[in-house]
């Protein structure tokens, strides 16, 4: 589709003589910007149920990559701003970063330091008209650390091994 038009008007009286006059005229085509951002449906799938952390992800990290499209600007390069409208916990000054331009949620802080187990982040898409919101539930699981100095128990079931009954073994 073509964004602008040129023509040229041209009016005459009906006179004996016709006097004639032209005028050039240029016609812009706006787009209206009939929708908001949509957040891509692959993202949305990814997010769906919530997104699992470890409490040991190292900090500077993209938990997510938010990425919105817009139906009204299909197939343009179009950029969008990206922002965290709210989290709950209040995470952003200290744990989390937005990337504005990419939509990169970066990890600013430790997990473990700071005794999180789940928190929620909405995260806002604008083409500079509208707006869309998505909500991201993250959950924190602990991960485990054996250490290798402490001595590690392996428990055997010696009942397999003997050739008597069990009930022997537990009597001796």
């Amino acid at each position: 589709s073509q964004s602008m038009y040129s023509i040229r008007l041209i009016v005459s009286d009906k006179s004996f003589t016709p006097k004639t006059t032209y005028l050039n005229v240029l016609i812009k085509v706006q787009e209206v910007n009939e929708h908001a951002p949509v957040f891509n449906s692959e993202f949305l799938q990814a997010i769906d149920g919530g997104v699992s952390l470890r409490d040991d992800t190292p900090i500077d990290s993209i938990l997510v990559s938010a990425f919105a499209v817009d139906p009204d600007r299909e197939g343009l390069q179009i950029s969008y701003s990206y922002s965290v409208a709210k989290s709950t916990p209040n995470l952003e000054t200290n744990m989390l970063s937005l990337d504005t331009v990419s939509g990169d949620l970066i990890l600013n802080n430790s997990f473990e330091e700071n005794a999180i187990t789940e928190f929620q982040v909405i995260i806002t898409a604008s083409d500079g008209a509208r707006d869309a919101n998505v909500t991201i539930q993250f959950y924190v699981q602990p991960f485990i650390r054996q250490s290798l100095s402490e001595p590690t128990s392996i428990i055997f079931n010696w009942g397999l091994l003997a050739p008597r009954p069990l009930s022997r073994i537990v009597s001796q």
